[in-house]
């Protein structure tokens, strides 16, 4: 210890007269020269006094010497600390130190009451200042001031979160402070300061003051306030107008996807009229293409209503569940809407000869029969797919680790 600790003569290497050196309880390092309890010395207020000093009603001088909890004494290492006289305290004791005012807590380190920094209090002027009450302010708050949320920076003479001009945002002269990672953004704004830097697929609206969904980007907002991609739109084209999302084979967009429009049914990804009899299967009846009714050969797919007659390697007929593929080499895949080769160990695997499916019974360990750019996808524990990357819409026709290889934009699902 140096010159500079209270209570310790440098000439001597002790600690003077009524004090003993305190250690820290968590490195066990000397850092202090303390109120000496083995000396028969305790601390009131900010006093250091012998216990024979001792004229108060109640208290003994023997209770002070056993730093005794009932006479409201608590034992801090080498000192004893007499709780009433501690500032902040409610006066009582307890086996982990003296209990402290409402927005205080007992400081360990130090044996004193402190301004509840952990809950959002801090010191300021003597009192601890409550920052819930104030502004854009988060937790834990600190010793020196209140903790304030990003974008903002804590003023300790006005005592208020300001707008931080090198933290995210700007001052607007009509607006007030706008607060970058409030908006929509990345919680950057740009060089001149009057707007933020938004995220991809979004753009800065300088009337709303917020970054908003760019459909020059193809970027839509949803109705549930989510800025949404329409290339992953199923059945979007992929291209977004101030509208909604385009669609792909005469589908509608419609409560943010793209349907066929009402009284019109999906036949092979092109929508069509209910009213067109020739188009469906003998018994179809217009009100069944309408109701979408299974048993008239219909399957409804994530709102849209599909005609399985319209569909390759399908009987026509359907169920709750898909169409019912030709036969049993053929396994409906609910994901995409068709049928294709069911894959198992000894099944079968897709063929692709002129743009055909057709399935062939696997040898082996089949793994799509070894078929180049060829990727299998399992659909339950025994069956999956093979699909082939070739002619995969949006695909370069080329297997890569994990799927197919798309295109700029596209990726792998």
């Amino acid at each position: 210890m140096g010159s500079t600790v209270s209570n310790y003569n440098i000439a001597t290497g002790a600690c003077n007269t009524g004090y003993a050196k305190q250690k820290n309880p968590i490195t066990n390092q000397t850092v202090s020269c303390a109120c000496s309890l083995s000396g028969g010395y305790f601390i009131n207020g900010n006093s250091c006094l012998l216990c024979t000093s001792i004229t108060a009603s109640g208290l003994t001088v023997a209770g002070c010497q056993n730093c005794s909890q009932t006479e409201a004494y608590f034992q801090d290492g080498v000192t004893c600390i007499y709780c009433p006289g501690v500032i902040s305290s409610t006066g009582a004791v307890t086996s982990n130190g003296c209990v402290c005012l409402a927005s205080y807590f007992w400081n360990t380190l130090t044996g004193t009451c402190q301004c509840d920094w952990f809950n959002g209090y801090t010191l300021n002027g003597g009192s601890c200042l409550n920052c819930a009450n104030i502004s854009n302010t988060i937790l834990p708050a600190s010793t020196t001031g209140c903790s304030c949320a990003p974008g903002y920076i804590w003023n300790p003479v006005n005592l208020v979160c300001d707008c931080d001009p090198n933290g995210g945002s700007f001052f607007s002269p009509f607006d007030g402070c706008i607060n970058c990672f409030m908006r929509g953004s990345n919680g950057k704004k740009v060089s001149n300061g009057t707007s933020c830097l938004c995220l991809a697929g979004f753009t800065w609206d300088p009337v709303q003051l917020i970054c908003v969904c760019d459909y020059k980007q193809n970027f839509y907002q949803l109705m549930n306030g989510i800025c949404w991609d329409c290339s992953q739109i199923a059945n979007s084209n992929g291209l977004a107008t101030p509208l909604g999302c385009g669609c792909a084979n005469g589908l509608t967009w419609v409560a943010d996807s793209c349907v066929c429009p009402s009284d019109y049914v999906n036949m092979g990804n092109t929508c069509m009229s209910c009213s067109n009899a020739v188009s469906f299967l003998s018994g179809t009846t217009l009100s069944g293409c309408n109701a979408c009714l299974n048993s008239q050969g219909f399957f409804l797919s994530n709102g849209i209503c599909v005609a399985c007659s319209k569909l390759k390697q399908t009987t026509g007929a359907a169920t709750s569940s898909g169409c019912t593929c030709k036969n049993s080499s053929l396994l409906w895949v609910s994901s995409f809407n068709g049928c294709a080769c069911s894959f198992v160990n000894g099944g079968y695997v897709s063929n692709i000869v002129s743009g055909q499916l057709s399935c062939s019974v696997c040898t082996g360990s089949c793994n799509c029969g070894g078929s180049s750019n060829t990727i299998y996808t399992p659909t339950d524990a025994n069956n999956g797919i093979c699909t082939p990357c070739t002619g995969l819409p949006f695909s370069t026709g080329v297997q890569v680790s994990g799927g197919c290889q798309c295109y700029t934009g596209y990726a792998w699902s």
